[in-house]
């Protein structure tokens, strides 16, 4: 796959899954999905141990004849790090302490990558190295380094040397360092069956709207049938989403119901307040580039100045839409949460054993052809 772009293992879960969609009659026409955050094989690792950590890796995979080009500070400063143990170095510094000996070990870094540019730049342990000071150091000057401050590094930055793929998410009250898995299987009429469609895994700061694409895709290729109806959480919602033609069905929004409901016709935007039905005329404060409104403005009842986007404006009405559908309807998606549970079953602390993007991905594939094979098997046992 990494050489030639080529997964075999999903053509070998789509091969499966679509011969034995085709032989039982599964319906493929509406779907349901949703995700699950799974946390790396790693340790949570400061930001001095990444940066340490890191570099020792990098050590490791070197020829030390090159070292004689290093000045004396720079060569005792190695025997220094190769010798310390990260964490008890972090557990008994303060937090200056720290930041005040992460700079020569940024400067030693450009050191290094200057130094071995010539014969190891492919290879992976320098690239990682690379990696990590672009995204935890900035020069300041030819001769000087200075570290990003936190609110600068990004979630896709490295988390551990052991498993670069994983990337940092904090959703509510759960932090994770790895992955995000997606699951998408068919949605039919009580006592048909219903199969695993698509599986996908990336990494855990991607958004759950960006899924839904290849999800839709995936399915049609498996079932042989366009997909018409999508039953997911709010979390999927995005413009995008909503105009690839297929009927949304979106269980729950995000945020609270709000007091002013916009209503958007022709670009004039009407506010109803829900408390004393006082409607509203809102005018336009924004434009973009194209000359369309962005947003708008409106004095409440209390005489305060609110702003609205048109995004809120979209999602006010995702929501109206979404209580105008009958609950048996949005009930449809629950039983996905019970597939989540089985791919997850086998984790401890939903903790993957392996590391590694393509490892994920194969552990996935190979679940979730078990758990649609038990399905045949139990519907194969009820049906005859």
């Amino acid at each position: 796959n990494k050489q030639h772009g080529v997964d075999l293992m999903a053509k070998t879960f789509e091969t499966i899954t679509g011969g034995q969609a085709k032989a039982l009659k599964v319906n493929g026409e509406s779907i349901r999905m949703d995700s699950k955050l799974i946390s790396s094989n790693i340790a949570f690792y400061s930001r001095y141990e990444i940066i340490h950590r890191t570099l020792l890796k990098f050590l490791k995979s070197v020829d030390t004849a090159l070292f004689k080009k290093l000045s004396g500070d720079e060569r005792a400063l190695i025997e220094s790090l190769q010798s310390e143990d990260s964490q008890k170095t972090v557990y008994r510094s303060t937090k200056d302490q720290l930041i005040k000996g992460l700079i020569p070990i940024g400067l030693l870094i450009v050191r290094l990558l200057k130094l071995y540019r010539g014969t190891l730049y492919k290879a992976e342990e320098y690239q990682l190295l690379r990696r990590v000071f672009l995204e935890q150091y900035e020069m300041d000057g030819p001769h000087r380094v200075k570290l990003l401050d936190n609110e600068k590094i990004a979630s896709s930055s490295v988390q551990s040397p052991a498993d670069p793929d994983a990337t940092y998410r904090n959703n509510g009250d759960q932090k994770v360092k790895g992955y995000s898995v997606n699951v998408t299987e068919t949605v039919s009429d009580k006592g048909y069956l219903d199969l695993i469609t698509d599986v996908e895994v990336k990494k855990a700061n991607t958004a759950d709207k960006a899924f839904v694409k290849d999800a839709i895709k995936a399915t049609s290729q498996v079932t042989g049938q366009p997909v018409k109806r999508v039953y997911a959480d709010g979390a999927y919602q995005s413009p995008s989403n909503d105009k690839s033609g297929i009927d949304m069905v979106y269980t729950g929004i995000q945020g609270a119901s709000p007091r002013y409901v916009p209503e958007l016709r022709k670009n004039k935007l009407t506010i109803t307040d829900s408390q004393t039905g006082e409607r509203i005329q809102a005018t336009p404060t924004k434009r973009g580039k194209d000359g369309k409104i962005r947003s708008w403005s409106f004095q409440d009842s209390e005489g305060k100045r609110r702003y609205i986007s048109k995004d809120a404006i979209r999602s006010s009405g995702k929501r109206t839409e979404m209580m105008q559908r009958p609950p048996e309807e949005l009930r449809k998606r629950n039983n996905v949460e019970a597939t989540i549970f089985l791919l997850s079953h086998p984790l401890r602390n939903a903790k993957t054993k392996y590391r590694g993007l393509y490892k994920q991905q194969a552990w996935a594939y190979c679940r979730c052809l078990w758990i649609n094979l038990v399905r045949i098997v139990n519907f194969e046992m009820q049906t005859c």
